[in-house]
């Protein structure tokens, strides 16, 4: 209906007319209304997403570890045994120049823990066999 309306270039439409057209135009703009009220939903959820993750970079310029791996970092060092998230002992025990190759040899360290005592090792198997904490990586 809308379509055989004038145009730009012709005659603006008559009250009639528009009239006629209203209940189409509501529609048409509740639906154009709704279509951005999604858009900018979704730009400020990512927004907010970007902010948490530039802030959580800070100064080290490294992603923090997820969930479960500060969960296991913090429950051994309750127990006592010395751990870091793999990819802050990558960055403080590791030559960035070396950086690649150590990742490429161990990718686990992307989102794993380190055992930085070698002597706790069984310990921290023992720990964390009784802990059930149930990791997702």
């Amino acid at each position: 209906a809308l379509a055989d309306q004038p145009g730009p270039a012709q005659q603006p439409l008559t009250a009639e007319e528009f009239d006629r057209s209203a209940d189409e135009l509501r529609d048409l703009l509740d639906q154009s209304v709704a279509v951005a009220e999604r858009r900018l939903f979704d730009l400020r959820t990512a927004a907010a997403d970007d902010a948490r993750i530039l802030g959580a970079l800070g100064e080290g310029g490294l992603l923090p570890p997820g969930p479960d791996v500060l969960a296991t970092v913090e429950y051994l060092g309750e127990h006592g045994i010395p751990a870091l998230p793999g990819w802050r002992y990558l960055a403080q025990a590791v030559d960035p120049a070396d950086h690649a190759a150590v990742l490429a040899a161990r990718p686990e360290l992307v989102d794993g823990v380190v055992i930085t005592d070698p002597d706790a090792h069984t310990r921290a198997r023992e720990v964390l066999g009784g802990a059930a904490l149930l990791p997702r990586s």
